[in-house]
């Protein structure tokens, strides 16, 4: 006998979630990947090769975006800065709207970068998004560095 019961079903035979669960389903899921580095030496943000493209079902939906990928920073750089776009729009948060790395003090860093980012894009046309880059002083930042692969996950979540 089965210790757990759902709706007088043991918990093997549940199939589908009780009708009142209305809100935060997964609709879709889409995923990109990319071996392709992108350098900048630039202090303005530099679309990165990791994008996906979504559309939403409902302008009402929500869409999270789950990245991480591996990157090098010159130690002349002190600090990598990375944002996530959608379209042309920066969505990030955070100081100068970027996710900050650690300073680095050292002559090299080499991290890797996790983002998790929920969005409300308000539309149900085809809708990018990018990981872009940038640099804080003289020096270069490296994405997708030492030959690795990073990934882009959009998970539309309704609302």
């Amino acid at each position: 006998m089965a210790l757990t019961k759902i709706n007088n079903n043991t918990l093997s035979a549940v199939t589908t979630l009780p009708s009142a669960i209305a809100t935060g389903r997964v609709l879709q899921i889409i995923q990109a990947t990319s071996t392709s580095a992108t350098d900048s030496s630039t202090q303005s943000f530099v679309a990165t090769n990791l994008t996906a493209s979504i559309t939403p079902s409902s302008s009402s939906n929500k869409i999270l975006i789950i990245a991480s990928g591996l990157y090098d920073l010159n130690g002349n750089a002190r600090q990598a800065l990375f944002a996530v776009y959608r379209n042309t729009t920066n969505i990030s948060g955070g100081g100068g709207t970027s996710f900050s790395m650690p300073y680095s003090t050292n002559s090299r860093a080499i991290s890797t970068l996790s983002v998790n980012q929920l969005d409300t894009p308000n539309t149900t046309s085809s809708t990018s998004y990018t990981i872009r880059i940038r640099a804080t002083s003289a020096g270069a930042v490296e994405f997708i560095s030492q030959g690795t692969e990073a990934y882009i996950q959009l998970m539309e979540i309704l609302a």
